[in-house]
């Protein structure tokens, strides 16, 4: 939004070919960014897509294909507007299985009617500073680094099968219940790309995958770099709050 609002007297003819200008970058800008996040979609899709029998596609969230596979490349599939992991019906292709990619989903064309299985997430933290997160599907697998914030709040949540709020996560993170604005957008971020095997309300790990921590060898070593209340009583091997008299 530009906004050039003001007394009349003050508007110099020039404001509207500048303002036309402005929103021409803006939409530039937007479309760069929108063909970038579809190439990392398609980097990560392609591998899985090459093993699939059948038919296939990787779009984005909302529904721009970036890979396909036994089908008619199309430009946008319309995604109904509750859609997730599982089995969906989509406009113009008909029953789906659905899997979480970084930056979209994988839908594969049910040929025949099967249960999806369960999906396995595994939360690396063995090495002291690289972190990554494994996504186990049908379809194969997929990896992606993880930053220092997003390590430790996957972390709390595999601590919380349950779930946390966002109030609980601040208090586990920062020690301060009222940094729940910092933990929302944070988790915005990461549900980007695990939004097939993140909840919320509260924020937890869906049911049906199956969690794997992997924990340095040192309890020491685990995440290093964090001051998380939370992260610093499972390195020293306590649960729960401290209690301070």
């Amino acid at each position: 939004m530009v906004d050039v609002s003001g007394p009349l007297a003050t508007m110099h003819p020039a404001t509207l070919a500048w303002v036309s200008s402005v929103a021409r970058l803006a939409e530039r800008e937007l479309r760069v960014r929108h063909l970038e996040s579809l190439e990392r979609l398609r980097a990560v899709a392609a591998p899985l897509l090459a093993r699939l029998p059948g038919r296939a596609l990787a779009v984005d969230g909302l529904g721009w294909t970036a890979a396909v596979t036994g089908l008619a490349p199309q430009e946008r599939y319309p995604l109904p507007k509750r859609f997730g992991p599982g089995r969906a019906w989509v406009p113009q292709l008909g029953e789906c299985g659905v899997e979480a990619l970084p930056g979209g989903w994988l839908l594969r064309v049910a040929e025949s009617r099967t249960d999806a299985p369960a999906g396995r997430v595994v939360l690396d933290f063995s090495r002291p500073r690289s972190w990554a997160v494994t996504v186990y599907g049908a379809a194969g697998s997929w990896s992606q680094e993880l930053s220092p914030r997003h390590a430790e709040l996957l972390f709390l949540l595999a601590e919380s099968p349950r779930g946390r709020s966002a109030a609980e996560l601040a208090a586990e993170l920062f020690g301060d219940p009222t940094r729940t604005v910092t933990v929302r957008a944070e988790l915005s971020r990461v549900r980007r790309h695990l939004a097939g095997v993140l909840t919320h309300r509260p924020y937890r790990f869906a049911e049906d995958v199956e969690v794997e921590v992997i924990r340095p060898r040192d309890p020491a070593g685990l995440l290093p770099h964090s001051t998380a209340p939370a992260v610093i009583r499972a390195r020293l091997g306590r649960t729960g709050p401290d209690v301070i008299p």
